[in-house]
């Protein structure tokens, strides 16, 4: 059958059909003809196949046609003529061809689970269906049940990446907590053995689009890193042995598939930006009904702004956020507008809701997102609550927060940071201090991909050794049940050989600077304010400058840029010192020489000598 003979198979196979009834071949032929003919044809060959099965019971084949009907028809009726041929086909052959893949598309409540978990403990013993119904029975919470299934499989030498993942997704919704999380980590380390891809599956939807697209071209043997890091960044408190985000966010999983369980997967706004298109939402009235909730401001920044014509407002689907697949991230995930944000974020700061007929037609929901409150507005569509953003702003959040995540361990504790580079006495290394307040806290690094360099815990300033790159990173501090926190990036130079270079600027206070690095860097003041009375020193250290015999000579020239305009004072000299490969450079500006105000500071070196390139170093104060 080659598409457009469709009229000459059917001429062909009918007569067939008419002289013998039980003809399974014909019967499934015709019913192909029929599911593939233009518009109509769907019931029809439906009920071919429906045949063919009573002929063959024992066949698969015509079951799974039956879930192709069912798919084709699409809708509330069609969902569940695939999901009954599903479960028909799965009482035959569990493993046969793609049904677990369209069963991921499709609509499953607490029923649908019981049945299939019914289903599949008819196979016991296939360890890759014991591996499908842990996961069910995780799904009904039957957490015992589940962790009885996966030790069996561990005991009959079943190593895979996905029995962990299981196991430890099971044992942490079952509250033990600590014998999860180390399942998990071993579901980690061995996560180039996950055959169902089941640890991706546990927290695709909270990743970014970043961590999104790499996911997709990952090898096997690169997965142990991707999910360390994918945790690293999300760590929540450096205090604490463990990683919280981890157990948090199986916790919220839990919650999300309870109460907000996309429902109508198969509607065609979920599979068709050409259907999304063309549907005219009244996005007038959603606003108006929003605006009745809660006439708070609804954006990171003050929002006044609404499109003049909300009619002409793309309702939010995911074409506006940038996607890798033409289906909504809705069905992607099986999760509604709420389930999105419930996973990423948590409970809501505040919401509210109105009722339309018979269910909610809008919620507002809001979230406190860098002290800010940010609203997000959410209508049904399509038989789900939809996120349904009402003005530019939140378009915006909504966007924002769907690419963000974080944890609802709150971080209330001011926090202030400077971080300083030298050479250490090392080779190749990079001592790096780092100071806070307050005082005491941990201290974290790094690499550009999440990989943790180190981990220091201390009061006062932190002395670590690293090499240089892009570095990640995290400072905690926590006073009884309170805590601060702060993540950045930075990069660490290599004070390498051979080449001129300058390490950081520290300054203090005159009357408090002692000689050296560690005295002058614990005289730096960790908010870097200054009082304009007072006399300050400025500590560097200067690396590789070339000799004149046992001496070395170099311009400096500092430069105090004011942050807020184009004034400036400089300060310049030239140097002629003993020759070592650390110079040490100080200066120290007199009381009243630098108006009150905020300031880049700028070192600037040239090596006379060796007639080398300008070295650079650069730290913002300010003096009152």
């Amino acid at each position: 059958m080659v598409a457009g003979e469709l009229r000459e198979a059917r001429q062909i196979v009918e007569p067939i059909t008419r002289r013998d009834p039980s003809n399974r071949n014909a019967l499934m032929l015709l019913g192909k003809i029929h599911l593939d003919w233009p518009v109509i044809g769907r019931f029809k060959a439906w009920r071919l196949f429906r045949r063919a099965a009573r002929i063959s019971p024992g066949d698969p084949e015509p079951y799974y046609q039956q879930m192709l009907v069912g798919m084709r028809l699409e809708g509330d009726d069609g969902e569940r003529m695939a999901r009954d041929a599903i479960f028909r086909t799965w009482e035959i052959d569990p493993h046969y061809k793609d049904t677990w893949d369209v069963w991921g598309r499709l609509y499953q409540g607490q029923g649908h689970y019981r049945r299939a978990t019914d289903i599949l403990a008819t196979h016991a013993g296939d360890p890759v269906l014991d591996l499908r119904r842990a996961k069910l029975l995780i799904r009904l919470e039957d957490f015992s049940g589940a962790r009885s299934l996966l030790s069996g499989l561990l005991e009959n030498g079943r190593q895979d990446a996905a029995v962990w993942a299981l196991l430890a997704e099971a044992s942490l919704l079952a509250g033990e907590v600590a014998v999860g999380i180390a399942y998990y980590q071993t579901a980690i380390e061995t996560s180039a053995t996950d055959s169902l891809g089941l640890l991706w599956e546990q927290i695709s939807p909270i990743a970014s689009l970043a961590e999104d697209s790499s996911h997709g071209s990952l090898a096997p043997a690169n997965r142990p890193s991707f999910y360390r890091g994918f945790w690293e960044r999300r760590e929540p408190d450096l205090t604490a042995p463990g990683n919280e985000r981890i157990s948090e966010h199986f916790t919220r999983l839990r919650v999300a598939r309870r109460a907000y369980h996309l429902r109508h997967p198969m509607s065609m706004f979920h599979r068709s930006e050409t259907w999304r298109a063309l549907q005219s939402w009244d996005n007038q009235l959603v606003a108006e009904i929003a605006a009745q909730l809660d006439p708070s401001p609804r954006g990171l920044v003050d929002d006044t702004e609404t499109f003049p014509d909300t009619l002409s407002l793309p309702l939010f689907d995911a074409r506006d956020v940038p996607e890798t697949r033409g289906e909504t991230r809705y069905r992607r995930f099986g999760f509604d507008g709420r389930g999105l944000l419930y996973l990423r974020f948590g409970e809501p700061s505040r919401l509210f809701t109105t009722f339309g007929t018979g269910e909610s037609w809008v919620d507002r929901w809001f979230y406190r997102i860098g002290g800010q409150q940010v609203s997000i507005t959410l209508a049904h569509h399509s038989g789900d609550l939809l996120l349904n953003p009402i003005s530019r702003q939140e378009f915006e959040n909504t966007k924002t927060l769907l690419e963000n995540d974080d944890t609802s361990i709150d971080a209330t504790i001011p926090m202030k940071i400077w971080v300083a580079t030298f050479r250490s006495h090392l080779v190749g290394g990079t001592e790096v201090y780092i100071r806070t307040s307050p005082e005491g806290s941990t201290v974290a690094l790094w690499d550009e991909d999440w990989n943790r360099l180190l981990t220091h815990e201390g009061f006062d300033l932190h002395i670590l050794t690293a090499t240089g790159g892009v570095r990640h990173v995290g400072v905690d501090h926590r006073s009884n049940e309170e805590m601060g926190r702060i993540r950045g990036t930075t990069r660490i130079p290599s004070f390498g050989p051979g080449r001129l270079s300058v390490s950081s600027i520290l300054i203090g206070l005159a009357a408090d600077s002692a000689e050296g690095r560690k005295a002058s860097a614990k005289s730096m003041p960790v908010d870097l304010r200054f009082p304009t009375d007072s006399a300050v020193k400025l500590y560097s250290e200067i690396y590789e400058l070339q000799a004149d015999g046992r001496a070395a000579e170099y311009y400096v020239e500092y430069t105090f840029q004011k942050t807020d305009d184009d004034t400036y004072i400089s300060f310049a000299f030239t140097r002629r010192t003993p020759w070592q490969e650390t110079v040490v450079e100080n200066m120290i500006i007199e009381p009243g020489r630098i108006p009150e105000g905020n300031y880049n500071i700028v070192l600037r070196i040239r090596d006379q000598i060796g007639n080398q390139e300008t070295a650079i170093s650069r730290v913002n104060v300010r003096f009152d």
